[in-house]
């Protein structure tokens, strides 16, 4: 899958270095950069283990929120109802999350909510 903006590209390098670094290091023997399954191999507790992945994750973060800006807080989604009114929500991604997905969601049960002006509205396709 591709997405377009400016500096896709910058970001792919970014974050190809910063893997590339934590394997880099692993391989030299750091056990700050080692791999989660390497430290589950080795022993790590689930503490440790957690505490790894919330740096890695932050890294990662950090990255994609410099390259693409920080997520919204809020957002305003306009839509037009089936009677053709047309319907502003302004919600949290949060909040929006928590009203579209029931409570016992089953990844089999999936729903997809997307926009293609390439395609006849009200169809299911």
């Amino acid at each position: 899958m591709r997405f377009d903006y400016p500096d896709r590209d910058r970001m792919l390098f970014l974050l190809g270095l910063f893997f590339r670094e934590c394997r880099e290091r692993r391989l030299r023997g750091s056990l700050f950069l080692r791999g989660l399954r390497e430290l589950y191999a080795a022993g790590a507790k689930p503490k440790a283990l957690e505490a790894r992945k919330i740096e890695i994750l932050k890294e990662v973060y950090r990255v994609l929120a410099l390259c693409l800006g920080e997520p919204p807080t809020e957002f305003t989604w306009r839509y037009k109802d089936t009677k053709g009114e047309v319907r502003t929500l302004t919600s949290t991604p949060m909040e929006f999350y928590k009203s579209i997905i029931p409570a016992d969601y089953n990844p089999d049960t999936f729903i997809m909510i997307m926009n293609d002006p390439t395609r006849e509205y009200y169809k299911v396709y």
